[in-house]
């Protein structure tokens, strides 16, 4: 019967033979000491790695920022990160979010909104990451975006909120509400006639670092009554952010379809500049201006 490290021989993956086992830190560690490649102590396969080794050699990077973030720029310290680099946005990356951006010109009955950030926008701050922090990646092409999921969700709840005395039940007896976003009875279910796409930058020149300045650190942490006083130490907690007047092209079809008087699509505008998308809305992160 072949062991676990035969099988993954066969799958393509570099695995040392007679070689005591390690963990990934402690591989990441000993490739550090030695003065390797960070790849040579990353569990890939062949091709994965080749390429890697090449870009490192040409003096350039992955456009893939979430490979970059969450897999190849790690600065371990113990079994712990110590540290969130900001990775430098790429040419490659930006032609990519022009030929995204140019598919939907092809797309019919498509309604479009061209937004700029009025503050730094961070989605998916509480999404899983070998950090503390998130952000939401798009899982093939890398970049930064806002799922369409999350643009309905937003909206939905806008309107809801502002129109029908954020009560859902008053909105689901709404013919107008159920026909532009379905609805679910029992039994009985319809499909909403708006499709929302995900949200991707026009152009994306840099990401920036942000920062959360926990207080009371030992109120929080420690066993016992602690009392939270001013003389507790501040641990900064570092996020990664899209940068004020980064634009985004939210696009919709069958957007023209109105409720209360108004079109989704100028609910949805509406939404985005009054109140906002992503975490941190309280504090004035994730709003737009036109």
């Amino acid at each position: 019967m072949a062991n676990i490290g035969d099988i993954f021989r066969d799958l393509g993956f570099d695995v040392p033979k007679n070689e005591e086992a390690k963990s990934p830190v402690q591989r990441f560690q000993q490739a550090a000491a030695e003065g390797s490649a960070a790849t040579d102590s990353l569990l890939l396969p062949r091709d994965s790695r080749s390429v890697l080794k090449a870009l490192g050699r040409q003096g350039k990077q992955s456009v893939n920022l979430a490979l970059l973030l969450n897999k190849y720029s790690a600065e371990l310290e113990g079994e712990k990160i110590k540290k969130l680099r900001v990775p430098v946005v790429s040419e490659e990356l930006q032609e990519l979010l022009e030929q995204l951006n140019r598919l939907y010109a092809d797309l019919k009955d498509v309604q479009e909104l061209s937004l700029a950030t009025a503050s730094r926008m961070v989605v998916g701050l509480g999404g899983a990451t070998v950090y503390e922090t998130g952000m939401t990646f798009h899982h093939v092409y890398g970049c930064p975006y806002i799922p369409g999921s999350a643009v309905k969700g937003m909206c939905r709840h806008w309107i809801i909120q502002e129109h029908f005395g954020n009560q859902e039940d008053n909105a689901l007896r709404s013919e107008e509400f159920r026909k532009a976003f379905g609805f679910q009875e029992g039994e009985k279910s319809g499909r909403g006639e708006v499709i929302f796409f995900d949200a991707f930058p026009a152009e994306l020149k840099r990401l920036e670092l942000d920062i959360m300045n926990p207080h009371f650190s030992e109120y929080y942490t420690k066993a016992g009554y602690v009392l939270p006083t001013d003389d507790q130490r501040l641990i900064p907690v570092t996020f990664l952010t899209v940068p004020k007047g980064t634009k985004l092209r939210f696009v919709l079809q069958g957007g023209r379809i109105q409720i209360c008087g108004n079109s989704i699509t100028e609910h949805l505008q509406e939404a985005l500049t009054e109140s906002g998308i992503g975490a941190k809305n309280a504090l004035g992160y994730g709003l737009f201006v036109a």
